[in-house]
């Protein structure tokens, strides 16, 4: 199964939170984050090591375009989009 990873999941990975630790280590899917996601963690870097340490997660993961994100936050046909970004990418 593949995941779209919303910004505050990322955050919690970050902050070790245990329970999504484990999820990351367990999932056997494709993990995806969208631009805005991307944008929402580097707007609040604070310094060089710890926007480094974002990138370096992001590049365990793929960027989904962003009218599937789109399309998935407001329910319209989101496995269909989903799946059409996937295929793109």
């Amino acid at each position: 199964m593949n995941y779209l990873i919303d910004t505050d999941i990322l955050i919690e990975w970050l902050r070790g939170k245990k329970t999504v630790v484990r999820f990351f280590q367990e999932t056997k899917g494709i993990l995806y984050y969208s631009s805005i996601t991307r944008k929402e963690l580097l707007v609040g870097c604070n310094n060089i090591s710890e926007k480094e340490r974002i990138l370096n997660l992001l590049r365990t993961m793929r960027d989904v375009a962003h009218d599937a994100v789109a399309a998935i936050k407001e329910k319209e046909k989101p496995i269909k989009m989903f799946q059409k970004a996937i295929r793109e990418n």
